[in-house]
């Protein structure tokens, strides 16, 4: 464990809120049917939960992680996304054939 999530917010530039949010969802945190990827505890992103403090204005959870295993995490989101977006596409064509790009 060698990240915070206080220091992957301010490397990314993006609200400590959004950063948790990922953090949680990774840690197999959604268990619904969303949540399928890392239901599996080998896909699971081990987390610490350092306690609260102020963060942006509020007073928000600080978890440690492993940067490394975070990154394998939005690796296999990505290839997850890409795979639902060819399937929409091939849906999509074969309910309503061809628009106006496939002219």
């Amino acid at each position: 464990m060698d990240c915070t999530t206080v220091r992957l917010a301010s490397e990314e530039m993006l609200p400590h809120e959004l950063v948790v949010k990922k953090i949680k969802k990774y840690s197999g945190g959604n268990y619904g049917k969303n949540g399928k990827i890392y239901k599996m505890p080998a896909n699971r992103l081990e987390t610490l939960r350092l306690g609260r403090v102020k963060v942006d204005g509020k007073v928000q959870s600080v978890y440690k992680f492993s940067k490394a295993k975070y990154e394998e995490c939005e690796e296999m989101e990505l290839k997850f996304q890409n795979k639902m977006r060819q399937q929409a596409s091939k849906r999509a064509i074969a309910n309503f054939g061809k628009g106006k790009k496939g002219k």
